[in-house]
């Protein structure tokens, strides 16, 4: 099981920044980011992420992959942070702001690559599917659809209509859920 550490843990465990640089030349741990290290060389990307961003929260491609319901292997980090948060400057993220309503709201911690990582839940990624209906490729949209179609009754449906709740188009977005997944 991969382990991803922030500094304060490595400053905990090795007891100086001496140490820990020490420990990162012989191979002991990894540096993987700023302030971020891990027992292998490249831990999953979305674990790093909330790593190290803690309020940002995965979404679409990865929390998709990350529920298994997609066999896609997302090119990028999807992330939701706060509207008010600074942008993240790298490559390797997509970043959506979101307001804090929206953000708070269907998450659960996921273990991913040895690290707790926030996530949204399948049913709230389920209508963050249907509000990005048409943006998404129909194939890929198409995939997804079937897998929420197989697993609609493990579904709580309470929490999807409380996700539908947070956003205007709530009748239609519900219209759309019992055409394409119900």
């Amino acid at each position: 099981m991969i382990m991803i550490y922030r500094y304060e843990d490595m400053l905990e465990r090795y007891g100086s920044a001496y140490r820990i640089g020490r420990a990162v030349r012989s191979g002991e741990v990894h540096k993987v980011a700023r302030g971020v290290y891990a027992d292998e060389r490249h831990p999953d990307p979305g674990a790093v992420m909330c790593a190290i961003h803690p309020q940002a929260v995965l979404t679409m491609d990865s929390a998709f992959y990350l529920h298994g319901l997609t066999d896609v292997v997302p090119e990028l980090v999807h992330v939701a942070t706060p509207r008010n948060s600074t942008r993240i400057r790298d490559a390797g993220v997509r970043q959506y702001f979101m307001l804090p309503h929206l953000l708070g709201t269907g998450v659960q911690v996921t273990e991913s690559g040895g690290y707790d990582v926030r996530a949204f839940s399948r049913e709230r990624m389920l209508v963050e599917l249907l509000r990005s209906a048409g943006t998404l490729p129909m194939d890929y949209y198409r995939e997804l659809i079937g897998s929420y179609r197989r697993i609609a009754g493990e579904l709580d449906m309470r929490e999807v209509e409380d996700c539908l709740a947070l956003y205007r188009r709530s009748d239609s977005l519900f219209d759309m859920m019992q055409r394409e997944v119900l």
